[in-house]
């Protein structure tokens, strides 16, 4: 079993046929890291600000920044389940404030990075429950990935 999000639809770049916006979304899948202004993606696609934002929120439905924190924030939850970490995890996603990210990150998931993990383990508890006929010990976290049994950091 692999723990794989989906990525809401209109966060796809299949889903749009406006060239810019297309090299918009490209730019930012690229560049998720780095600074994602909307001057600075408008600078490198060559159009304005104004022009970019204006057809960005027509064509997505979505404002350009939710859009980039939106999908900054899905990347944080890939990498939080592979560090466990979410010091390590808000600057690899493009955020300059931990501050910043956990609100954003409770605010978007109604949960806290930590809560977050703690969830992932209890959900793969239970399905390790429902395998085996024994009862699990709590202390004991396992991750599963790919259907192997990795061991897994108790998280308190």
């Amino acid at each position: 079993i692999a723990y794989q999000e989906k990525e809401p639809l209109f966060l796809s770049d299949s889903l749009y046929k406006n060239k810019d916006i297309l090299a918009a979304i490209t730019y930012i899948n690229q560049h998720l890291t780095a600074d994602l202004s909307l001057e600075t993606v408008a600078r490198a696609l060559f159009m304005s600000p104004y022009s970019l934002s204006r057809t960005f929120k027509k064509e997505t439905g979505v404002a350009f920044h939710a859009y980039v924190v939106k999908k900054r924030l899905l990347k944080s939850k890939e990498i939080l389940r592979k560090t466990r970490s979410a010091t390590a995890t808000f600057e690899a996603c493009g955020f300059n404030s931990y501050t910043h990210f956990l609100r954003c990150f409770k605010q978007e998931f109604q949960l806290t990075p930590k809560e977050f993990l703690q969830e992932i383990s209890l959900s793969v508890l239970r399905i390790l429950q429902g395998r085996n006929s024994k009862p699990l010990q709590s202390a004991n976290h396992w991750l599963v990935k790919k259907e192997l049994l990795l061991p897994f950091p108790d998280v308190r």
